[in-house]
Order: structure tokens, then sequence, then C-alpha cells
């Protein structure tokens, strides 16, 4: 993941002391200042989005560029659609391989990805959003022969 382990420590007890002193969100408080592993948990989670954010502020000209320009296939296209996969994995503290090629090249989705690298929380919370609907509708189900189940599903 690339991620600073001491600042990932830090960022943890920072957490964990805003918990402590009544500065956190409402709701994690108590649980942030009784979890040491849930603290550290949200504390990579977000050191992992904003290395995301910045991958994507740095890259976004050229990634999306090339996957708008691009010819599907070449070497050019999947090198910039792996790294996408990669940086947006970040940001959505995603598995890579998770998000379609379809989510990561979309004219919609790449608007919002160009707002949430200038710092737009709406647009991440667009994208999470966009890239929940992505994972369901290409999840592959195993539903182990129950065809009433799968009826419902259709």
């Amino acid at each position: 993941m690339g991620l600073d382990v001491s600042e990932v420590e830090d960022y943890a007890q920072s957490l964990m002391e805003a918990a402590e002193s009544g500065d956190a969100l409402d709701g994690i408080s108590e649980d942030l200042a009784d979890n040491a592993k849930a603290a550290k948990a949200v504390a990579t989670a977000n050191s992992r989005m904003n290395k995301g954010l910045k991958d994507l502020s740095d890259n976004f000209d050229d990634l999306s560029g090339a996957l708008k320009n691009g010819k599907k296939g070449t070497a050019e296209y999947n090198k910039a659609l792996k790294q996408m996969d990669g940086i947006m994995s970040d940001v959505l503290n995603l598995d890579p391989g998770t998000l379609s090629d379809g989510f990561l090249t979309s004219a919609e989705n790449l608007e919002l990805m160009e707002k949430a690298a200038a710092g737009d929380v709406d647009a991440i919370e667009s994208l999470r959003t966009a890239a929940a609907t992505d994972i369901v509708q290409n999840c592959d189900v195993y539903l182990n022969g129950d065809d009433a189940v799968r009826a419902k599903l259709d």
C-alpha cells in the first residue's frame, strides 16, 4: 500500500486522543478510545484514501487522457487502466481489481474523479455510491442452485 507505519500509528494515536477528549465524531468516540485496533483501522483507511487522492491529483490528467483517447487493448491504455484501478482502490479503500473497467472509464465517473482530485468531498461520496453499485452489478452471485432466490434477483 505504500503507507508509512509510523505515520499511521501517530494518526491512530491522535484519533484515540481526540476520542478521549470528546472531539471525535459522534458515535465513534467510545469505540476509538477503547479500541486501539479500530483506531488503527480508521487511520490506515484515511491514510490510504489521502495517498490515493494525492496520486489521483498528481496523475489524473495523464491517466484520464489515456483512458478517454487511448485505444482499448494497447499497452498504454492497459497501463493507465491498471494505474487508475490502483489509485481508485486506495481512494475508496477497496482491493485492486474490485472495480470494473466500465466504472474506471465512465465519463461520469471520470468527471467525479477530477473533482475528487481537487478535494471535492461530495464527489468522493458520489464515487463511493457509484462504486457500490458497480460492485453489486458486477459481482458473481453463487446461489447454490436456489431458483427461488435467483428469480427474486432477476
